[in-house]
């Protein structure tokens, strides 16, 4: 079962975007970043390509079994593995926080605190598809498998 994460930009001229572990793994206590929230959206017209981080015009002949990267889903033909029609754009912008050992990202709405542990479980909707993969104990084998109970621990309220 696949679990939808949030992804960031660094700042509006990036291209790419990624979870947010990327900036807080090298964070030190105390120290603030200023990120961009990335949206998903689907295109028509234009698709993504993993193995080289472009963008394509959709039906561009570049894509396809003359690329070195192309690799079927299926293992045997159609579309490629690195070939995807979703993108992602800037939304908001937040400012990502390292204190006590905790992720806090602020935006201009409201203020989320997460303990860094449990950053990929941070809502209801994360947290249920992941107890019901039945992999939840696997990587949490502290809490209970009850949303209010963990949410308690998950954030430091």
């Amino acid at each position: 079962m696949k679990i939808e994460k949030d992804y960031y930009f660094e700042d509006e001229d990036s291209e790419v975007c990624y979870e947010i572990e990327h900036f807080t793994r090298y964070m030190q206590e105390g120290q603030e970043k200023v990120l961009l929230k990335a949206k998903k959206l689907r295109s028509s017209d234009f698709a993504w390509c993993k193995a080289y981080s472009e963008l394509l015009e959709k039906g561009d002949s570049v894509c396809g079994k003359s690329c070195k990267h192309y690799e079927p889903r299926n293992g045997k033909s159609g579309c490629c593995k690195s070939y995807t029609d979703v993108l992602y754009e800037a939304s908001e912008t937040v400012v990502v926080k390292i204190e006590n050992n905790e992720v806090i990202i602020k935006n201009m709405n409201n203020m989320i605190v997460v303990n860094k542990n449990y950053i990929r479980i941070s809502n209801r909707e994360e947290y249920e598809k992941l107890l019901k993969s039945g992999f939840f104990w696997e990587f949490y084998p502290e809490l209970a498998g009850d949303w209010e109970q963990d949410k308690k621990l998950i954030f430091s309220c």
